[in-house]
């Protein structure tokens, strides 16, 4: 039994000259997908410095005098102060406490904005992520980013979070879709390496710029832009149109590839009229025909997956198809993965590991008051490196260990490292209520076990990625992505009211992360042992 995809991967391949695993259209547009995916993040980062309270002068009404002060003293006495923002202060941004004038609101009242934005992301994620499986993948793409470019205003909120998840996760399905294998961990990490490098533009913008008007603006450029590209030169994923049974669609979309790689109809590898016979979306042959130098194969599918068996007619005559039915999106569904106790075993142990990513990403942010950084900019700075090193990073152990071997090791270097800051908080307690008073030895070694924490939980975000695209067939990707997407949401709901609840939370991170290290064994591919 094989997988379709590795079938449908010598289609790909043979659209390109001399069969490159990265062409043209790859370098290119499959790139473009990887933007895609990690431009919204600039909007989603950006909530930090969209709601930073600004530094304020205010003017004593009784001696008309003119002095520095802080949000207390005019939001508690507005009969007594009258205020003005201090647009020359390094801390002031033009966002929307300026534009709204929202400083004397509750500051929970303000936490609501990131509440909406999460709810609208966690609704996008359980409905419309899971089109994708049954329209397709680029028209849910295109209308995601289509819908977010005019959803940047606070009161559209909620419709930018509904368009993440269908954006975010299905370009990266897209984009792996058109990709033969070989590539898969360098576009992925470059799907990544877009996602911190927003985290650093966003502490070098607004260090230097300190307004969001200008951002909003040359984001949804940058927006239309994309969809302009991804309409006109990328096509549906071939991989969804052939399990769909869409022959023709299916041609169309190699023949696009084709094109943009520089190659002539005459000069295509590819037998199309042999694509337009297969019975049930398979071909009988191996594509090419006696071009490719490759032994023919007899092409079935059974509940989507592709059977070949090995042709030793002594004839030479081609063999006779195997007829087998259309697969459809309605075939696939989320019915059938539950009563599959792999596919069902696989997508609890990822929600698990996705839920760890998530909540331990909270506790980095939380324990960042511990590390000597000056200002909020640089912070943004200082994280953003650390997610790009951990791209680079992935991007390298990725060639030697498997994305299973990757997701052990990274839990349960997460878990120690968790438990090495729990230890040492607990032993120096009295830092907690003051983190000022922390000697340079240990804002030394704090800083290090709260970015050692961070870089192992970024490295776990970025394989349950890559191992959601691994371990499921085409038609049940995006299902995968969403539900697995929710328990990451939920975790991260959850983490700041278990930091409010206990003095030294760190220690969950710890244990959430030995049990997905533990749960990552039981990973199996279809197929394997």
């Amino acid at each position: 039994m094989k997988d379709t995809d590795q079938f449908v991967e010598r289609y790909i391949r043979e659209c390109n000259p001399g069969q490159q695993t990265n062409s043209r259209f790859h370098r290119l547009f499959v790139t473009l997908l990887a933007f895609n995916f990690g431009i919204p993040c600039i909007f989603i980062y950006g909530f930090g410095f969209f709601e930073l309270m600004p530094s304020i002068k205010c003017l004593d009404k009784d001696t008309n005098m003119e002095f520095q002060c802080e949000r207390a003293d005019v939001c508690g006495a507005p009969e007594k102060y009258k205020y003005i923002y201090d647009q020359e202060s390094y801390f002031t941004v033009s966002n929307w406490i300026i534009r709204y004038d929202l400083l004397c609101m509750d500051k929970n009242q303000i936490g609501y904005f990131g509440g909406i934005l999460l709810t609208g992301f966690f609704i996008g994620s359980v409905f419309f992520v899971r089109l994708g499986d049954i329209l397709g993948r680029k028209a849910i793409v295109l209308a995601s980013t289509i819908v977010s470019t005019f959803a940047s205003q606070l009161a559209y909120i909620f419709i930018f979070g509904v368009t993440i998840g269908p954006r975010c996760f299905l370009s990266y399905v897209l984009a792996m879709e058109l990709t033969p294998k070989e590539m898969h961990a360098f576009y992925s990490t470059m799907a990544m390496l877009f996602d911190s490098m927003c985290m650093i533009f966003l502490g070098v913008y607004f260090y230097a710029v300190r307004s969001m008007e200008q951002l909003i603006l040359g984001l949804a450029i940058i927006q239309i832009v994309i969809c302009v590209l991804m309409f006109l030169f990328i096509p549906e994923s071939p991989k969804f149109l052939f399990e769909q049974g869409k022959k023709e669609q299916f041609i169309t979309s190699l023949k696009k590839i084709a094109i943009i790689n520089g190659l002539k109809p005459e000069d295509m590898v590819v037998n199309f009229e042999e694509v337009r016979n297969l019975g049930g979306g398979h071909s009988n042959s191996t594509p090419g025909g006696e071009q490719s130098g490759r032994k023919p194969k007899n092409f079935g599918t059974i509940n989507g997956e592709l059977i070949e068996d090995d042709v030793n007619s002594s004839d030479g005559t081609q063999p006779e198809m195997i007829e087998s039915a259309e697969v459809s999106a309605k075939s696939v569904s989320m019915i059938n993965l539950v009563k599959d106790p792999l596919y069902a075993l696989n997508t609890a142990i990822l929600a698990v590991l996705w839920s760890t990513s998530a909540y331990s990403f909270y506790f980095t942010e939380f324990y960042m008051k511990y590390v000597p950084v000056s200002n909020v900019y640089y912070l943004a700075i200082l994280m953003g490196c650390s997610d790009l090193f951990t791209s680079l990073i992935f991007n390298l152990i990725n060639r030697k260990l498997s994305t299973k071997q990757i997701i052990a090791v990274s839990t349960l270097l997460l878990s120690l490292s968790a438990t090495v800051l729990t230890i040492a908080i607990w032993v120096e307690s009295d830092i907690i209520t003051d983190p000022a008073d922390i000697s340079l030895g240990l804002q030394v070694f704090f800083s290090v076990m709260v970015l050692g924490m961070r870089f192992f939980s970024a490295l776990t975000f970025i394989s349950v990625y890559f191992a959601n695209n691994e371990y499921f067939p085409t038609l049940l990707k995006g299902a995968i992505f969403a539900v697995t997407n929710v328990a990451a949401r939920l975790a991260s709901v959850m983490s700041p009211m278990v930091a409010e609840w206990m003095g030294n939370p760190s220690i969950t991170v710890a244990i959430a992360a030995i049990a997905a290290c533990i749960g990552s064994f039981k990973l199996t591919k279809k197929g394997t042992d």
